[in-house]
């Protein structure tokens, strides 16, 4: 849709779920829903693709990811305005890739379940407030670099955090980055839950799986 008004128009007290179908040049006008009950829900083999930048208020509709799907920035920025913005379900992986993430609420990206994942191949994550972004369930995979940036909106000079108390694991695959810049701090706690209660097991979460 090159047009902001509603193309796409779901009932109140209606459930819609889409699969295998790319949403190009996606914007969140295009949709208009009935009532609060209403949702659109992405399924498996959705890709969205933004070629501007987004915002997901704190008054808009979560995006919710049920299956294996993607969102294509080349580049341009999504912000995520309040919790839960973005809600990655069980069994489900979430592909960010050229994608600018911009984070308000340390609970915007959210995994549902310790089956979800979430991908960065090739991001910037920038943190805008102090309590930056956590991470308390699912899995986390960089692919090719990750930059995390740290401060808040009005550039002070605070610390963010991204944090990982998750009983998942962090991965940084073969031939990959994690670059952490100024003003940011990386506290990773990751849960002892899958490891029969052993702290000592829990630090091995982190994983750098190859040695490039």
């Amino acid at each position: 849709p090159l047009i902001a008004s509603p193309v796409f128009k779901i009932d109140a007290n209606t459930v819609v779920t889409i699969n295998n179908v790319e949403l190009f040049d996606y914007n969140k006008e295009s949709i208009s829903y009935g009532d609060a009950n209403s949702k659109l829900k992405f399924g498996y083999g959705v890709k969205i693709k933004l070629f501007k930048t987004e915002t997901i208020a704190a008054t808009d509709q979560a995006w919710e990811f049920v299956g294996n799907s993607i969102i294509s920035g080349k580049g341009a920025a999504l912000t995520l305005e309040g919790s839960q913005k973005i809600r990655v379900g069980a069994g489900s992986t979430l592909t960010l890739e050229d994608l600018r993430l911009v984070i308000t609420d340390a609970d915007s990206l959210k995994m549902l379940s310790a089956t979800s994942k979430i991908v960065f191949d090739n991001c910037d994550l920038i943190l805008q407030l102090e309590n930056g972004l956590e991470i308390d369930d699912g899995n986390i995979d960089v692919i090719g670099k990750l930059r995390v940036f740290g401060g808040d909106a009005a550039d002070a000079n605070i610390s963010s955090r991204l944090s990982f108390f998750s009983s998942g694991f962090f991965k940084v695959k073969n031939a990959s980055l994690l670059r952490f810049g100024q003003n940011v701090i990386f506290e990773y706690r990751a849960s002892p839950a899958a490891d029969g209660g052993s702290l000592f097991a829990s630090k091995r979460h982190f994983i750098l799986e190859g040695a490039t």
